[in-house]
C-alpha cells in the first residue's frame, strides 16, 4: 500500500474487520499507520519481507521416554529475509508487554523458538533471528537464541 493510500485503506479495513467498534477505527489506524512508518521498523514492511506466511512441519517432542509425533502450524506475522540471516517476527498486542527479553512469556518464547526450528529446516545455512513487535510500544524486542532454543528443547523436526 502506497503511504499516501494508508489511512483509506486502514479505515476501509477496520469498517470491514471492526464494524461493531467504529469509536476505536481512529486510534487503531494511527496506531498501524505509526508502526509502518517508525524508520527503526521499517526493514520489517520493506521489499525483503512476507506477511502472514503459513508453515506447516512435522516433528517430535520428548516426553518422558517415548517420542511423541507432532504437528506444528502457524503462520509468522513477518519474515525478513536477508542474504545470511531470516528475522522472524510476531506482533504482540498484549496489555502488559514485555520490553525486555527476560520479561517474554514463555509461551511466547516457546511459539517463536518452534517458529525458529522450522525456519531452520525451511532457510539452511541462514542465520534464525526471532523477535516480538510489541504494538503498544511499538517496539521490536530480539529474543536471545539460547532463550529460543532453551524454550524449544525437547522437540525436533523429522
Amino acid at each position: 500500500v502506497e503511504p499516501a493510500d494508508r489511512a483509506k485503506v486502514a479505515a476501509r479495513a477496520l469498517e470491514t474487520l471492526l464494524p461493531t467498534a467504529p469509536a476505536q477505527h481512529a486510534a487503531l489506524s494511527a496506531k498501524a499507520i505509526s508502526i509502518l512508518t517508525r524508520p527503526e521498523l521499517a526493514h520489517l514492511f520493506g521489499p525483503d519481507s512476507r506477511a502472514e506466511v503459513p508453515f506447516f512441519a512435522e516433528a517430535f517432542r520428548q516426553t518422558r521416554s517415548i517420542p511423541e509425533r507432532i504437528r506444528i502450524i502457524g503462520r509468522i506475522d513477518r519474515i525478513v529475509v536477508n542474504p545470511d540471516s531470516i528475522l522472524l517476527v510476531d506482533f504482540k498486542s498484549d496489555a502488559n508487554p514485555a520490553p525486555e527479553p527476560s520479561q517474554v512469556n514463555p509461551a511466547y518464547l516457546q511459539q517463536l523458538g518452534l517458529y525458529a526450528l522450522v525456519a531452520g529446516e525451511l532457510f539452511p545455512g541462514k542465520a534464525i533471528e526471532a523477535a516480538i513487535l510489541w504494538t503498544s510500544l511499538e517496539s521490536l524486542v530480539k529474543l536471545p537464541l539460547a532463550d529460543l532454543a532453551g524454550a524449544a528443547g525437547g522437540f525436533t523436526i523429522q
